[in-house]
């Protein structure tokens, strides 16, 4: 059903826990529509959830010098740093309201990436993004470039209720909002005292970047035409695969 990609393993590990939830200290719901686990999987296989399940699996193990012409090719930058992933429980470590979809932390450069599918975007999210990269500084006590890639569907304006054209009236936009609500929760579970003048200066500098699927598919493609592991073409072929089977690229 879901091929001999290495994509194919997370719905054998859903599967199981399909059937025996109680390892997760759960018991099944009687009255879901999902009755059955080629309807569970084939739901799973629609969210967006699972999807930045294996982006976070494949930038675990893809080189550097994907992620930089990744950034580079989508963000008009010239970087050309090693890149080391924060998974969730890194980024626990500073943040507890803001969330990334994927976050990257070289010597000069923090580089956020959020994926969408179906979902719009909003003003308050890209200032979060700032946020994020705000508190990982004063952890890090690193000042570094803040970059913001969205992955979505279609073309850049359709992220936004608004239809914003391009990256710069998103963050002239998002700096004249009204962020109360943000900074009341922010201020609560943070373990720190926020400088929002320092975060608005941060999102003022941000390099936001946009590609849809297809672009991201291409970029994998020639990627993976020019590398000899087998591991690696394994790798890259197996996230190629599971976005044409969702119907992305």
């Amino acid at each position: 059903m879901f091929g001999d990609k290495w994509t194919s393993e997370y719905y054998d590990v859903m599967e199981f826990y399909y059937w025996e939830p109680q390892h997760l200290g759960k018991i099944k719901n009687p009255k879901s529509r999902y009755n059955n686990q080629h309807k569970s999987l084939e739901h799973i296989q629609n969210m967006e959830v699972s999807l930045n399940h294996m982006f976070n699996v494949f930038f675990r193990l893809a080189p550097s010098s994907f992620v930089n012409n990744l950034v580079n090719t989508t963000c008009n930058t010239t970087i050309k740093d090693k890149f080391s992933m924060r998974g969730r429980y890194d980024v626990r470590e500073f943040s507890l309201v803001v969330q990334p979809d994927l976050l990257f932390i070289s010597k000069s450069t923090s580089f956020s990436i959020e994926m969408k599918i179906g979902a719009k975007s909003s003003l308050e999210q890209v200032y979060k993004y700032a946020l994020l990269h705000w508190l990982e500084q004063q952890y890090s006590g690193v000042k570094r470039q803040s970059i913001l890639l969205y992955i979505g569907k279609g073309e850049f304006q359709d992220l936004w209720v608004e239809k914003f054209t391009n990256p710069q009236e998103v963050i002239s936009a998002a700096i004249n909002s009204d962020i109360s609500k943000l900074k009341l929760r922010a201020n609560k579970v943070e373990s720190i005292d926020i400088n929002w003048s320092e975060v608005e200066t941060i999102l003022s500098n941000t390099a936001i970047g946009y590609c849809n699927y297809t672009g991201f598919n291409d970029l994998l493609n020639k990627h993976s035409d020019g590398v000899s592991s087998e591991t690696e073409v394994k790798l890259f072929d197996g996230l190629n695969s599971e976005l044409q089977k969702r119907g992305l690229c």
